[in-house]
């Protein structure tokens, strides 16, 4: 029964490990980014703590309804994630009026091509609050270092067991063999 608990405690860590470190490393393999929603400007459709998966979108081809992500101008070095309501100019240099789900108005500004990050291909709901705990310093050791840690201390252990067991099996065949 231990070992059956002792095996699951080891498959349960190794998922988390493995699920953190495709989280970080996935998108740098990949032409998709993940980002978290931060505010409930999208709910229901998207809500705040989601992961959207995003990939690199060919602005003439976005479309109204499609929801994109874009830089934004008002805070620079920021996303934003709105589904586009209407597309502007489109012969030379599109742009895009763009509105949240949840917002009663259109964005004041129109979204320039220039700062189409791409369209939204999914999101995970929640999943974005795990991803913005693991990217952190203290979420890492949690989340990775830790469970690989207890993992292979659980194999050491596991290992001297055996080479405990193996030793007085050895042991009990001399005091057999020597009567």
């Amino acid at each position: 029964m231990r070992t059956i608990i002792h095996w699951m405690f080891n498959v349960l860590l190794i998922f988390i490990i493995f699920f953190g470190v495709v989280i970080l490393l996935g998108p740098r393999f990949s032409n998709i980014e993940l980002l978290t929603v931060l505010s409930p400007s999208m709910s229901p459709t998207i809500p705040m703590g989601s992961i959207v998966v995003i990939e690199p979108a060919n602005v003439p081809e976005i479309r109204v309804g499609e929801v994109i992500t874009y830089g934004s101008m008002e805070f620079p070095g920021s996303t934003v994630t709105h589904r586009v309501i209407e597309v502007l100019n489109q012969e030379s240099n599109p742009a895009f009026r763009t509105q949240g789900d949840a917002n009663d108005a259109p964005d004041l500004d129109p979204v320039p091509s220039s700062l189409v990050l791409g369209r939204v291909i999914f999101h995970l709901p929640l999943i974005g609050f795990i991803i913005q705990f693991i990217r952190k310093p203290v979420g890492f050791l949690l989340v990775i270092l830790i469970p690989a840690v207890m993992v292979l201390v659980g194999e050491v252990q596991e290992l001297l067991n055996l080479k405990k067991k193996a030793k007085r099996t050895i042991h009990a065949n001399e005091k057999t063999t020597s009567r």
